[in-house]
C-alpha cells in the first residue's frame, strides 16, 4: 500500500487507497439529456452516477443509455439491453428494451416529485464481457409518499462503453445534478 506523502497537493489519497473519485458534476437546466464521456479504463474499473433532485418539465420516466463511440450515438435498439426491473417493491420483470428505465413512476410535475438515486456501470472497458449495470432509485413527493425502484442488467453486445446518457422520456430535465464518480482500480 502506498504511503501518504504529507504536503504534496498533487497526491490523491482516494486513488492511492482505492475508492471513488469525483470526475464531474452534470447540472441540468432545460436539458434534453445529461451525458458523460470522459471514461478512463487505465484508472477506473467502473462508474457511479448519483442523482440529486432531478426534476422534469412534464410528467416523465427517467432513462439511461450507453455508447461505444464516445457519445456520438447512444445505443437505442430494442435488443441493446437486457435487464431486470423492480417497480415499487413488486416482482422483478425481465425486460429487453431500447433504454434502461431507472424510474418508471412518471415524475409528476403537479406533485413536485424529484428523482434521486444511484446507478453503477461495471467493466465498461470489457471487449469480451458484457458491461453490467445496477442501481437503486427513488422519487420523493412533497407531502410524503416515496416510490422505490431497483434495476440490474447488462448490454447485449460486448463493446467498450465510453459514453453514458440520462434523459427523460418526455420534456426536459429542468433542474438537479448528476455526480459522476470513477471507481478506482
Amino acid at each position: 500500500m502506498p504511503s501518504i506523502i504529507r504536503g504534496d497537493d498533487n497526491f490523491d489519497t482516494a486513488e492511492a487507497f482505492g475508492g471513488r473519485v469525483l470526475l464531474a458534476t452534470l447540472t441540468a437546466s432545460a436539458s434534453s439529456s445529461l451525458e458523460f464521456t470522459a471514461f478512463d479504463a487505465t484508472k477506473y474499473h467502473g462508474y457511479e452516477f448519483v442523482f440529486d433532485e432531478i426534476k422534469t418539465s412534464v410528467d416523465a420516466n427517467v432513462r439511461m443509455r450507453t455508447s461505444a463511440d464516445g457519445g456520438s450515438t447512444f445505443d437505442s435498439g430494442v435488443s441493446d439491453y437486457s435487464w431486470w426491473y423492480d417497480a415499487n417493491g413488486s416482482t422483478f420483470n425481465d425486460i429487453t428494451s431500447d433504454a434502461i428505465t431507472m424510474h418508471n413512476g412518471q415524475l409528476d410535475t403537479s406533485s413536485n416529485i424529484t428523482f434521486c438515486g444511484k446507478a453503477y456501470l461495471s467493466s465498461p472497458d470489457a471487449t469480451t464481457n458484457y458491461t453490467q449495470f445496477t442501481g437503486a432509485a427513488s422519487s420523493s413527493r412533497a407531502g410524503g409518499s416515496l416510490k422505490n425502484n431497483v434495476f440490474a442488467g447488462c448490454r447485449n453486445s460486448a463493446a467498450v462503453v465510453n459514453g453514458w446518457q440520462v434523459y427523460p422520456d418526455a420534456g426536459t430535465i429542468t433542474s438537479g445534478n448528476v455526480y459522476v464518480y470513477g471507481l478506482v482500480k
